[in-house]
């Protein structure tokens, strides 16, 4: 009999942070493969829920610190210099100890988001 993967995501937002439910491998068979690939899960789901949120300024007209490639990203991207700023979202831990948060640039006028990366802490 096969190992049953059971993964349960529950995302919602509390206080400006995503919340995400825990990514489970269950079942009398599961293996260590099967538990790696739930832990692996897990850190994607988080990953996508962190993107959700609103994210803190860390570089940009708003910040202490300028975000050096703002001509840049005006010139890909559109819009005007001023308009992009660097975010960061809140810390995730994984069961594994691992922690992690994700950055991106994004166009306060428009939305628009570019260059996500995950950051291990």
């Amino acid at each position: 009999m096969a190992a049953v993967v059971t993964v349960g995501l529950v995302a919602h937002k509390a206080g400006g942070k995503a919340v995400v439910a825990e990514a489970e491998v269950v079942g009398s068979e599961a293996s260590a493969s099967n538990a790696s690939n739930g832990l692996k899960l897990n850190k994607q789901l988080a990953s996508e829920a962190q993107l959700s949120e609103s994210g803190t300024e860390l570089a940009g007209p708003n910040s202490k610190t300028p975000l050096r490639k703002a001509d840049a990203l005006a010139n890909e991207f559109g819009g005007d210099p001023s308009d992009w700023v660097k975010k960061g979202s809140s810390s995730y831990k994984a069961s594994d100890g691992t922690k992690f948060e994700t950055h991106w640039e994004e166009n306060l006028k428009t939305g628009q988001r570019v260059n996500q990366k995950t950051k291990l802490n």
